[in-house]
This record gives structure tokens, sequence and C-alpha cells, in this order.
């Protein structure tokens, strides 16, 4: 599976800033997605989101 992005760069003070724009992000989300699916570390129809990563990360985290 071949992944797209669009990457823009805004020069800062101290030296250009890379960020993702929705396409290339939404594009990468896609492939991870897919690759997670195959790989069975999540099971077809589940719905994984950035922001439940998120929370998974704080509540899963020990300490």
């Amino acid at each position: 599976m071949e992944c797209s992005t669009s990457i823009i760069e805004k020069r800062l003070d101290d030296g250009i800033f890379r960020y993702y724009a929705v396409e290339g992000f939404n594009s990468i989300w896609g492939y991870l997605k897919s690759a997670a699916l195959k790989a069975g570390v999540i099971a077809p129809g589940q719905r994984v989101t950035l922001q439940g990563l998120k929370r998974r990360g704080v509540t899963d985290t020990k300490g």
C-alpha cells in the first residue's frame, strides 16, 4: 500500500517547521489503521481514533 503525503513547510526564526496537511495526515492515518488490521492489532470494525490513542496512553501508563 502506498502512502502519499502533503508536507507544508513554514520558516520560523530558529529553522524550518514541517507539518502535514489534512490530506497527508489522513493518508498516513489510513495506512497505519490498515497495517494494524492486517497485523491483528485491531479487530475488523473496531474504531480507532487519535483522541482514543491519547486517552489510552494516559490511562495505561503506570506512574
